[in-house]
């Protein structure tokens, strides 16, 4: 699972607590790192919503539901003090058969990202992304 997540993912969308935020971070990218810090987009201009935006940096676990039928059984805990991504948060893959992307949802309470991994040949890796969408979404539909 690790290996899946390690790397560059772009992010399509990002909301924190119901708000549309993308305007609101330095950049769409997501350097993730799980021997070391992970960069995550600094945010500014949205200060009332927002409490300690500007930390760019964080440490990155993952960790596997201890409810044996949870449908979404992996999770992305993030030790930051940037209040848009520190917590436990749900991960799911899934294959974005049209654009030929591997794309990831990362979600909780009050984090919704929608993003693209960077650098990902998807043609040379569509049994491993199947495989990741089964892995972490046993009930997601299987064409999209």
């Amino acid at each position: 699972m690790q290996f899946a997540i390690d790397g560059v993912w772009s992010i399509d969308s990002i909301y924190y607590k119901h708000y549309n935020i993308m305007s609101c971070i330095s950049n769409n990218i997501l350097n993730i790192h799980f021997n070391r810090n992970t960069t995550l987009p600094i945010a500014s201009g949205c200060e009332n919503l927002i409490i300690n935006g500007r930390v760019g940096t964080g440490v990155l676990t993952i960790e596997k539901s201890e409810d044996k039928d949870d449908t979404i059984p992996y999770r992305l805990a993030i030790k930051t003090k940037n209040q848009i991504f520190s917590g436990v948060h749900k991960i799911v893959f899934y294959k974005d058969a049209v654009n030929h992307l591997l794309k990831m949802e990362i979600y909780s309470d009050n984090l919704y990202i929608v993003c693209r991994k960077g650098l990902f040949d998807y043609d040379d890796n569509v049994d491993f992304v199947n495989q990741l969408e089964k892995i972490s979404w046993n009930t997601r539909p299987r064409d999209w």
